[in-house]
């Protein structure tokens, strides 16, 4: 279940007043809504979810981050996946510009073909895959207590995109531009 809008300020405020304690899963309700900043707690109590990215990542890197993003943006109030997540973008195309020496994507494509496009980023090194182009992320497992802080509960480490390698996405080889799902994947050579 997905509530959106309203509906979710409504369920998370009925659900603490309830007493309702289930634990809750959610990819957004605090990295890109920042909504155990923005309810009332206990309403997020025993909310989960997996993450690269969330402003109370206590790490010197994500601490350097957060001083320079909230010196820029004093009056953002939550630094959500959404803004760390295009920041990263950015320093990744430059790394690739400056490797390539060209903005073509020809050349690009180059640099992340090779290997070792990488970035240290708040959230740790991250790299681009290449024969997929994904990134590797460094994951989490946080969860939200009854005042509303954020733990962490598991650190995965980076997780590579390996499967899609293993089940025959390689742009080294075939400049696919198909969208793979586990119903749809690519066909081998």
């Amino acid at each position: 279940m997905l509530n959106v809008g309203a509906a979710q300020d409504s369920f998370f405020e009925q659900a603490a007043a309830a007493g309702l304690t289930l634990p809750m899963g959610s990819p957004i309700k605090v990295m890109l809504g920042f909504e155990h900043k923005r309810f009332a707690a206990p309403a997020l109590n025993n909310m989960h979810a997996a993450a690269n990215w969330f402003e109370e990542l206590d790490t010197p890197a994500a601490t350097d981050f957060k001083k320079r993003w909230h010196a820029k943006f004093p009056s953002e109030p939550y630094i959500n996946d959404m803004g760390y997540n295009a920041y990263v973008a950015l320093y990744m195309y430059q790394m690739l510009v400056e490797g390539a020496k060209s903005t073509k994507l020809p050349d690009l494509r180059k640099v992340i073909d090779k290997g070792g496009a990488c970035i240290e980023a708040p959230e740790g090194q991250i790299c681009i895959d290449p024969k997929s182009h994904h990134t590797s992320h460094h994951m989490r497992l946080i969860s939200v207590d009854a005042q509303h802080h954020v733990h962490v509960d598991k650190d995965f480490g980076v997780i590579q995109p390996y499967w899609l390698g293993q089940i025959g996405c390689d742009l080294t080889k075939r400049n696919d531009k198909e969208q793979y799902s586990p119903d749809r994947l690519p066909k081998r050579t």
